[in-house]
């Protein structure tokens, strides 16, 4: 038990100053009154039914205060407070370190009282709520005089709300919505998985707040939970059966998209393809093994969360968090894709595959314009070759430029090439100059490089 409080109360005197001497206590001439206080205002409680009741989950039990007097001025005594069933507040009953600590279901409490007249003087103390619910009783001693009163502890109802569905990824937040009686402390834990805050453990306490300025006494409160493990977390209040949710944590999962064709590449078309996740973090990295196929993207790519819960175009369809948009270009090829995702600490990782067969790569058109640069025989003639795409499916051709080349040009009278270009430029055009006879006739090939001889035209 807690030893003697020194707590010095100054005798107030009805009327004027002097002495006053007691020479004979007598039998039972003290008087007093016991009541439970809102800590927070101050208004003494009302019971109902009966019965005092006080939020266990609260973080400061109400105020007891005790009211004393006497029947006739008396020596100074000791008032006792005594609590079973919760303790005294920490900061209302300084320690003494030659006292034994309070033990978890009692209390006790010494207030040597100076003054002991017939005035009415009181003496508050607060209580510390129990760790599980129950009742208490606080009883106050001076003298012969003893008189106690109850309170009940409740476990106020509260209610856990959290989404039925997330996502393994070890970083994505679960959140887990706790509301109840503002005030109160509400302890959790976790069967999967650990909450955000303030650490990353498997229990944690949240503070329920009000709500709205308009209903004080409706809190809640929210904190996040995240796993790296799938399965079922149960979140629930520690010691209560009552109150509980379940989340079930899915494993981060990957949908490699169909090859959008996009752009043409000498030989081949460069495609999208699109990698779905139901996770908005990490990145990911795509390769192939193909070896006429390849992607384009060597390093792995961020993933990027989904704009208003939508995928761009040519994404899987389905309900997914985030994506990653890779170029993979093909000249009709069937390639083995295979993505594979890391979470931002690289200690989630997961996987997945997909065959994939690109557009087919239809090839090239060509024209020719030819210009006579002299009037001698010999002269030189400019040959000005242009190179297009053809159509590839819904992919309409265009100028063919960057496509490494050479001319082949058939003459009858051994025509020779004076200079000629190694590939096309931006708009597809590709040229040479050749050394011509008169009379001589000219049939013009280009060979693109990786493709058949394209027939470009006749001179003259």
């Amino acid at each position: 038990m807690r030893t003697a409080l020194r707590i010095t109360i100054l005798a107030t005197l009805a009327a004027g100053c002097g002495e006053s001497s007691v020479t004979d206590v007598g039998e039972g001439p003290y008087a007093l009154t016991v009541r439970l206080l809102d800590p927070a205002t101050g208004v003494e409680l009302t019971a109902a039914a009966g019965t005092f009741r006080w939020s266990q989950g609260l973080a400061d039990g109400p105020l007891v205060e005790v009211e004393y007097h006497a029947t006739r001025a008396t020596p100074s005594a000791a008032l006792t407070l005594r609590v079973v069933g919760a303790t005294f507040a920490a900061d209302a009953v300084p320690e003494d370190p030659w006292g034994e600590a309070p033990t978890a279901d009692s209390d006790e409490a010494t207030i040597p009282l100076d003054v002991i007249d017939p005035e009415r003087r009181s003496v508050r103390l607060g209580l510390a709520p129990p760790s599980r619910p129950g009742t208490a009783v606080v009883t106050a001693i001076l003298g012969t005089t003893t008189v106690s009163t109850t309170v009940d502890f409740t476990r106020a109802e509260i209610a856990l709300a959290a989404p039925a569905a997330a996502v393994a990824d070890g970083h994505t937040e679960t959140p887990i919505t706790v509301t109840g009686l503002s005030g109160q402390v509400v302890p959790l834990e976790t069967s999967l998985g650990h909450f955000v805050a303030p650490g990353l453990d498997v229990t944690a306490s949240v503070t329920l707040r009000p709500a709205s300025p308009d209903t004080p006494a409706d809190g809640t409160a929210t904190i996040g939970l995240v796993s790296e493990t799938p399965g079922t977390a149960v979140v629930s209040v520690v010691g209560s059966a009552a109150a509980w949710a379940l989340v079930v944590f899915d494993r981060v999962r990957l949908t490699i998209g169909a090859p959008d064709p996009v752009a043409f590449e000498p030989g081949r078309i460069v495609h999208d393809v699109c990698v779905a996740a139901n996770t908005d973090v990490g990145e990911i990295l795509l390769v192939g093994r193909a070896l006429d196929a390849e992607v384009l993207d060597l390093d792995p790519l961020p993933v990027l969360p989904a704009d208003g819960g939508a995928l761009p175009p040519g994404c899987p369809d389905g309900s997914f968090a985030g994506h990653a948009l890779f170029r993979w270009a093909a000249g009709g090829s069937t390639d083995v894709l295979t993505a594979t995702w890391n979470d931002p600490d690289f200690l989630v990782t997961a996987g997945a595959s997909a065959r994939v067969t690109g557009e087919v790569f239809s090839g090239y058109d060509a024209s020719v314009d030819f210009t006579e640069l002299g009037f001698d025989d010999p002269y030189p003639l400019l040959i000005e070759a242009h190179l297009d795409y053809l159509d590839a499916g819904a992919l309409t051709g265009g100028p063919a430029g960057g496509v490494p080349l050479t001319f082949l040009v058939i003459s009858s009278y051994g025509a020779v090439e004076l200079a000629a270009d190694g590939a096309t430029g931006p708009g597809g055009l590709a040229t040479a100059v050749y050394e011509v006879a008169a009379d001589d006739a000219l049939q013009v090939f280009l060979q693109p490089e990786g493709w058949s001889t394209v027939f470009v035209g006749s001179y003259p």
